[in-house]
């Protein structure tokens, strides 16, 4: 969606959105999300505020309030409540499964008892049931959605141990899953995340944000094609990835940050049911307590209680930090893109948003009126001046600073902190140490100094060139001797740590230093760089955020005309993105390459795509294979 912004706002602003014929605008329910929201309504308002209207089609399983919808889209509007699969919902209070009983019902009772849950476990290894309850598919695709990512392991690996045993062995899955494996080990360049392989060889897994892009796609692949029949999730993945099952269980009512809501659940819950597989689909929820108690009653609420209708976030309802950027950001996005130039163009856009529907228009008003005194005044992204024509009345423009926020594509209070990161190079840069223009770069990360310690020492063992580029961001051994000591440094020099110390796990791995498997073994360990440790995962993850950061400084250096640090952001943008050094990029082009296969290939002389097709396939898959085989040797524990 962040992408598509970006691309409409550069289209209105070469004049050419009238390219567009249409946008579609999928899960279009995420416009209430207090997070992404204000972005899709920003984009969607500047296209219904531009002179050249793409036609909007704009789809959701789970909205509220399409009248207002409608109306701001401009659209007509198709309502269906065809499901190719019917859909039975259960709850589960103390071992019993109740059904919801369909129709007009009270909202205080809309389960019927339907049975006892077959007790196939003692209570001590199932306490809750939910080895049982995945037991009753017999082998049918399962999806069970967990609170948290160690929930997720947690579940699965109990699931492994309760149902591996009482499955019949089928010399085909078998087969299957050790094929799965092989590869995900060949995608990986050595194991997946502990405990993963012995679940799936069971025809179990896990799936959450702390794997690796490898080990997720495997694992969906495994899942859709039946290889894996029970599969345990945050929530994350009803709201992005497409996977039906047979059964869907959600383990508790509380879902993330607190009790699952209704378009969550829905989302959930119509995962079950795969059409020309089932003739219909069964979810169940697992609740605590007593029936008739507390939690019984927010449960039975939840199952009737129709989806709320859609809020725009462009103006939160409580006030607090940054409470105010998002009109700012849509106001500096509408002068940049030439649509709010002026005061007739500030209303246009502003009677283009949702909430032009549904907050007073004074309101509204009087908000763009404060973001506009803070984009001119305060931030100095706007300047006031004579329109250029002659006429009455004043005309916006973007300053240096409002064009280099603009074009970074970020969220405003983001695109703020990146210019002024890079801003800070001008106190000099260490052009030898990548870590360094990393650093200003990074605008967030999960590193935190629990062990300073182990820091210090990690300080101590740095090259002099990394150690001069520490001083330079502000990083000193001495701050880390002062915290041995027992006198730890503030919030600030602490963050600036952590910063520092992520900067340079990545340039590890950027510069070749270091491939992901080496980074997560000197970096992930427990208490030293994160209470909990960091997975590959995570890792991965913020390397790829990083590679698109640097991506995103490179515009801002080429509108601020900080043309060195530019070329250099664009550069490290390619091999962070690649995931590779420089010499492995070429190599990284190539459909279906990864970056270990890479190094494998380097290492053989293989340097380049023309390299590459140069070699039988006999000769490439003896190369890959050494390399596996030494990985695999690299990371075996002693004495296994």
């Amino acid at each position: 969606m962040e992408k598509a912004h970006v691309v409409l706002d550069r289209l209105t602003l070469e004049c050419r959105l009238g390219e567009v014929g249409c946008i579609v605008v999928d899960e279009a329910h995420m416009v209430a999300d207090p997070n992404r929201g204000p972005g899709l309504e920003a984009a969607l308002s500047k296209v219904l505020a531009s002179r050249h209207r793409p036609q909007i089609i704009a789809m959701s399983a789970t909205m509220g309030g399409l009248q207002t919808l409608s109306e701001w889209l401009q659209a007509r509007m198709f309502l269906t409540n065809f499901r190719p699969v019917p859909l039975t919902e259960h709850v589960v209070f103390q071992g019993t499964v109740y059904m919801k009983v369909h129709g007009n019902v009270d909202v205080d009772s809309p389960l019927v008892r339907l049975r006892t849950l077959d007790r196939c476990f003692d209570r001590r290894s199932d306490p809750d049931g939910i080895a049982a309850l995945v037991a009753e598919a017999e082998g049918q695709s399962v999806l069970v959605f967990c609170v948290s990512r160690r929930a997720c392991e947690a579940c699965a690996a109990l699931l492994t141990d309760r149902l591996g045993s009482r499955r019949p062995e089928d010399l085909r899955l078998t087969l299957a899953r050790q094929e799965l494996l092989a590869d995900m080990r060949g995608e990986l360049g050595g194991e997946p995340t502990p405990g993963l392989s012995d679940c799936i060889l069971h025809g179990v897994a896990f799936h959450h944000a702390g794997l690796t892009v490898e080990e997720r796609t495997g694992v969906e692949q495994g899942f859709r094609a039946g290889i894996i029949s029970v599969l345990t999730a945050t929530s994350t993945l009803a709201a992005g990835i497409n996977l039906p099952a047979q059964r869907v269980i959600l383990r508790s009512f509380h879902q993330g940050p607190g009790p699952v809501r209704r378009a969550q659940y829905l989302q959930m819950v119509g995962r079950a049911g795969r059409a020309g597989l089932a003739q219909t689909g069964e979810s169940f929820l697992m609740g605590r307590g007593a029936p008739g108690g507390q939690e019984w009653e927010a449960v039975s609420r939840l199952l009737v209680e129709p989806v709320p209708p859609l809020t725009s976030q462009l103006l939160p309802a409580l006030p607090g930090p940054g409470a105010g950027s998002y009109m700012e950001l849509l106001l500096l996005e509408g002068c940049a893109t030439g649509l709010a130039r002026d005061e007739p163009g500030v209303m246009k856009l502003l009677s283009s948003t949702l909430a032009s529907r549904q907050r007073p228009w004074s309101q509204l008003v009087h908000a763009a009126r404060a973001a506009l005194h803070s984009l001119c005044k305060e931030k100095g992204l706007l300047e006031s001046r004579a329109p250029g024509d002659g006429s009455a009345g004043v005309e916006l423009c973007t300053t240096h600073k409002g064009r280099a926020v603009f074009d970074s594509g970020l969220p405003l209070d983001m695109g703020m902190a990146l210019y002024g990161m890079l801003k800070g190079a001008d106190a000099g840069v260490a052009l030898d140490c990548p870590a360094q223009i990393i650093f200003y770069c990074l605008l967030d990360h999960p590193f935190v100094i629990t062990s300073w310690q182990a820091w210090a020492a990690r300080l101590r063992s740095l090259p002099s060139r990394a150690r001069h580029a520490g001083a330079l961001v502000g990083v000193d051994l001495q701050c880390c001797e002062a915290a041995c000591a027992g006198h730890p440094p503030g919030a600030a020099p602490s963050a600036r740590h952590a910063r520092w110390a992520a900067s340079l796990a990545l340039a590890g791995m950027v510069e070749g230093a270091a491939g992901l498997g080496e980074t997560v073994l000197a970096w992930g360990g427990e208490r030293c760089f994160s209470p909990a440790g960091l997975s590959a995962g995570q890792l991965q993850r913020l390397l790829a955020d990083c590679g698109r950061w640097l991506g995103m400084a490179a515009l801002v250096c080429e509108s601020a005309g900080w043309w060195l640090l530019g070329t250099l952001c664009a550069e490290l943008a390619g091999r962070a993105t690649a995931g590779v050094p420089a010499d492995l990029v070429q190599l990284m082009g190539v459909r279906g390459m990864t970056p270990a296969r890479a190094r494998a290939l380097h290492e053989a002389g293989v340097c380049d795509p023309a390299a590459l097709a140069s070699r039988s396939i006999q000769q490439v898959a003896r190369v890959l294979a050494r390399a596996l085989e030494r990985q695999f040797r690299a990371r075996r524990p002693a004495g296994g």
